[in-house]
């Protein structure tokens, strides 16, 4: 069935704003890429990470090793450049298979992507002293990651550079970061913004929310606000025709995978920076590991289905939780048909990933569901989450 047929999910796949924020008044208590020393606001995960190649000197000469279960955001930073994308095999608990990693090594080997899936954070030693030796970058891909340690060390300060994407961890329209702990960032030139993205940016931010009936008496007040929008809209394209290209907003706000050039070298909105600085990461953490293990709980054990990892280490923050599935196309449909927010990783892998070559990535990204576990999640839609996933798989 075609996925642009199946209704909107009845719950959040990601976070949304809410009456429960509160300001991030300990921010040293909790590991994230922010503990990095060099940081910059992008508009998105990929904008960082094509800057990130940039910095490391990437041309049209050289390569640059990916992980072969991956999504094309992953790649078409690499492409943009004109550089050549070398998929490297993983493990079947997603961390890199170094014995086919360093087979992939050559000469014009530029970088190394590696990537923390779903939050659980991979130990860098041995590809960090791989890298030092051949004087290759190391990217921290932390788009899965943004919060947990590595080795006490915090999540993206190992690598040469790292990236995240604040839209999976905080309730905001647009962002990225991009940051180093080795490499100092000032001389990287952002612009700012659009009047009319910032306003179309805290827009959709409330829209989100009142659409999934948050911010309660203050969200009938917005409602009637925003009623108007359209009016307002016209008004300040007028005042500003000259960004018509401009305006429109980037692939990664808007759900899409590719890289548009106008959003690389711009700054995130005002909104979006300030919902992440004033959020509690503590808060964020808790929220995410306490819903990962009560779904864990409540799925592990149903027929045909195994988590992915077999524990939450105590380092680790969650972006979601991945169950696999031994007949994954007959719960699939069924369950985006009933509202079950529910998406899969890597579904649509690069043509030279192949079977024969990558089979541990074919088959995670056909068998691995991923099951909200943010911290906007209430009590009421986790119960439906999971009495719903478990009356399908028994059904």
């Amino acid at each position: 069935m075609d996925i642009r047929n199946f209704p909107p999910p009845k719950i959040p796949l990601s976070p949304v704003l809410d009456n429960n924020h509160a300001p991030n008044s300990h921010p040293e208590k909790t590991p994230s890429i922010f503990d990095a020393k060099y940081k910059l606001n992008t508009t998105s995960g990929r904008a960082a990470l094509s800057i990130a190649l940039e910095e490391c000197g990437t041309t049209n000469e050289h390569e640059v090793l990916i992980p072969s279960y991956h999504c094309e955001s992953m790649i078409s930073p690499t492409l943009r450049l004109n550089a050549k994308a070398i998929f490297y095999r993983i493990n079947s608990d997603t961390s890199p298979n170094l014995t086919d990693l360093k087979k992939k090594i050559s000469p014009k080997t530029k970088a190394i992507i590696v990537t923390h899936f779903f939050g659980f954070t991979e130990d860098l030693t041995d590809i960090r002293q791989l890298c030092d030796t051949h004087n290759i970058c190391l990217i921290e891909d932390c788009a899965h990651a943004f919060f947990g340690q590595i080795n006490r060390q915090s999540v993206g300060t190992v690598g040469d550079y790292a990236i995240a994407s604040t839209m999976k961890f905080f309730p905001v329209f647009d962002g990225g970061i991009l940051a180093s702990q080795k490499y100092n960032l000032q001389n990287i030139s952002l612009k700012q913004p659009s009047l009319s993205f910032q306003v179309k940016s805290w827009i959709n931010a409330v829209e989100r929310a009142l659409a999934y009936k948050r911010l309660g008496a203050r969200g009938k007040v917005l409602n009637t606000l925003l009623s108007i929008k359209t009016t307002c809209w016209s008004f300040i394209k007028g005042l500003r025709p000259q960004e018509s290209v401009v305006t429109s907003s980037p692939g990664s706000s808007e759900g899409g995978f590719g890289l548009d050039e106008n959003w690389i070298y711009v700054k995130s909105t005002v909104s979006s920076q300030k919902t992440i600085i004033n959020a509690d990461y503590s808060d964020i953490s808790k929220k995410r590991r306490a819903y990962y293990e009560l779904l864990d709980d409540a799925l592990r054990d149903l027929p045909s289905c195994e988590p992915l990892f077999k524990n939450l280490p105590h380092d680790v923050v969650p972006l979601v939780y991945p169950l696999k599935f031994q007949c994954p196309e007959q719960y699939f449909s069924a369950l985006k048909e009933k509202g079950v927010p529910i998406w899969r990783f890597g579904e649509y892998l690069d043509e030279k990933v192949t079977p024969e070559e990558f089979p541990i990535s074919r088959e995670l990204s056909e068998t691995v569901f991923q099951f909200p576990c943010h911290q906007s999640l209430t009590q009421d839609e986790l119960d439906w989450m999971i009495k719903t996933i478990k009356e399908t798989i028994k059904s």
